[in-house]
């Protein structure tokens, strides 16, 4: 009978292809193993020390069930010691002949299987992922001893950074980890392994990026104290204005009544009788000149609109007789034009009188 890692390696021709097995499902087994009186690497060996726990008991044949015991365990051995690949089955042709490639059916099973929709996942994400160190061991050799002195995740940032790789298209720096692109990380590879020009061009980079990033950290530095410095100031001015704040309150709460009391001891009633009674007079000589100012004005005020109202009636009459003069001059002129016609009349008459008796 075939192994069963034999039997799962060969696969069965099934479109949905066989998936890889997870580790839960490992571990599911491995449990089912040893319940079943099997282990791991030594699915052999387990079974025979179950088989002879029994001093009495007669040494079984091997059964269907212990064949396929053993080939799981080996199966699990084999998957442990290898490096897995994902792998996908697709029928090339609904007939199953071969040299026949029907491109609509493995476009339809690639895409109901879900391989387009995790080819643009692969795409849009990171699936390349190495840690600072290893990526720090892998590459430290090619540098100089004072670039591989530095941190291993100031190292990879320098070396991402000088291979011209874009951060977050290119690669994502997480906690632990670098993120890479499918075939960015092959893209190092190939750009490192280059003749030596190329590695002193990278390592001339790293050095630019290290000088530019320390400049930048000493300017922040800077303008870090200068603001801190100013936040420190403000502080203390606040300090300064709140102690003068409390200082010239508890001046007004002492001293005011104080002053008070001095003052009452200094004037006596009489002197302060005196004192009121000369403030009341001069605001009441103060309050007689307002009044008087303001009669003057209303005085003045009721003149001009006196003088005014004389001056618009004597306007008024003037204009009155000089419409009765113009009205007179007319009616005389239109009296003389009557009388004038009334001649030129009488003297036509005589005219036409004289020339019937001629």
């Amino acid at each position: 009978m075939p192994s069963l890692s034999k039997l799962v390696l060969r696969g069965t021709g099934d479109p949905r292809g066989d998936r890889p097995i997870s580790g839960d499902r490992r571990k599911t087994l491995r449990q089912m193993i040893a319940a079943d009186g099997g282990g791991g690497g030594g699915g052999g060996r387990s079974l025979g020390k179950a088989a002879g726990a029994g001093k009495n008991l007669k040494r079984t044949t091997p059964t269907v069930l212990t064949a396929y015991r053993r080939s799981l365990a080996g199966l699990i051995d084999l998957i442990n010691s290898s490096c897995l690949h994902f792998i996908r089955c697709i029928k090339p042709n609904g007939g199953q002949a071969p040299n026949l490639f029907t491109k609509n059916d493995v476009m339809l099973q690639l895409r109901y299987s879900g391989m387009c929709t995790a080819l643009l996942l692969m795409q849009a994400g990171f699936p390349t992922r190495i840690s600072f160190d290893d990526l720090f061991e892998r590459y430290k050799g090619i540098m100089p001893a004072a670039i591989a002195r530095l941190k291993p995740i100031v190292f990879c940032e320098a070396l991402l950074v000088a291979l011209d790789l874009h951060g977050g298209r290119d690669f994502q720096m997480g906690l632990t980890k670098v993120f890479f692109r499918s075939g960015k990380l092959q893209l190092m590879d190939d750009l490192t392994s280059d003749s030596k020009d190329s590695i002193e061009r990278v390592i001339g980079k790293v050095k630019k990026w290290l000088a530019r990033k320390r400049f930048y950290q000493a300017i922040w530095a800077v303008r870090s104290i200068l603001k801190f410095g100013r936040l420190i100031d403000g502080v203390r001015a606040l300090r300064r204005f709140r102690r003068a704040a409390r200082f010239h309150c508890y001046m007004v709460r002492t001293w005011l009544p104080l002053v008070g009391r001095v003052r009452g001891k200094l004037y006596s009633d009489e002197m302060l009788a005196k004192r009121r009674a000369e403030e009341a007079r001069a605001a009441e000589e103060k309050r007689a000149a307002e009044e008087k100012k303001r009669e003057e004005q209303e005085r003045l005020r009721r003149e001009e609109e006196e003088a005014r109202a004389r001056a618009e009636a004597e306007a008024l009459a003037r204009a009155a007789a000089e419409r009765k003069r113009v009205e007179d001059e007319r009616n005389a002129l239109l009296e003389r034009i009557a009388a004038l016609e009334a001649t030129v009349v009488k003297l036509e008459g005589e005219l036409h009188a004289e020339r019937g008796a001629k």
